[in-house]
């Protein structure tokens, strides 16, 4: 027993952190989406309205108040790259989803796309970092939003950066069962050997992941063959 001891300790602290990870995000998000109603960029893109967005970085608006912005484009980036309380940018809200039901995934995936899409063509910084260090694609990542991520890339969005505890998409991915993101993010660079500050891998963390969330193992067992 004792020559496994370091292997359990290592499991559980692994565990523990995930949990964590995973309960602050949650909270944290709830705790924003009280201020984010204040932005009405961000609030039409969690309404998820397309109209309500174009409206809002219309000229029209610009012409009422161009809020200190020389020309229309210099304001309609200024919009899309201000920042909440935690440094996220409105691009990262619409790379973010958490919910229960699986089955509005691919549905929500599909309108975020379109939004993405948007705002990228008006200015937004696909590589913007929160005070986490996280970028939009990390956050698509961590959502399970596929298409959403696979178009972030093609608009620019680097695969290869982490956050300020080393992680990156790929490890988000990986830790949220997200078989076709991690295959896609492979596919596009994203490397098997990154490490996080504790030296844990994208395997590692899979690994780690597939021991809390048993009913998740035929994804989590796909993803290890991956890496």
């Amino acid at each position: 027993m004792k020559k496994y001891w370091p292997i359990i300790k290592d499991a559980l602290i692994l565990l523990t952190v995930s949990t964590l990870f995973v309960t602050v995000c949650n909270n944290v998000f709830r705790g924003l989406k009280k201020s984010a109603a204040t932005d009405p960029v961000v609030t039409a893109i969690i309404q998820e309205n397309i109209a309500g967005i174009s409206e809002t970085l219309s000229e029209e608006e610009f012409k009422k108040d161009p809020q200190g912005a020389a020309s229309f484009n210099d304001y309609t980036k200024m919009r899309l790259n201000s920042r909440d309380d935690q440094k996220r940018t409105p691009v990262m809200w619409a790379a973010y989803l958490n919910v229960s039901d699986t089955k509005r995934v691919p549905e929500t995936d599909a309108k975020r796309v379109a939004i993405v899409e948007i705002l990228a063509q008006k200015g937004a910084d696909l590589n913007a970092r929160d005070e986490h260090g996280w970028t939009p694609l990390m956050w698509a990542s961590w959502s399970g939003l596929t298409k959403t991520t696979q178009r972030m890339t093609e608009l620019g969005a680097n695969v290869t950066l982490a956050d300020i505890r080393g992680n990156t998409a790929l490890m988000l991915a990986a830790q949220r069962a997200n078989t076709d993101i991690v295959q896609f993010l492979i596919a596009r660079g994203a490397s098997r050997a990154s490490a996080t500050i504790e030296g844990k891998t994208a395997k590692d963390i899979a690994q780690t992941a597939l021991f809390q969330y048993p009913e998740r193992s035929e994804a989590y067992q796909k993803i290890l063959s991956i890496l």
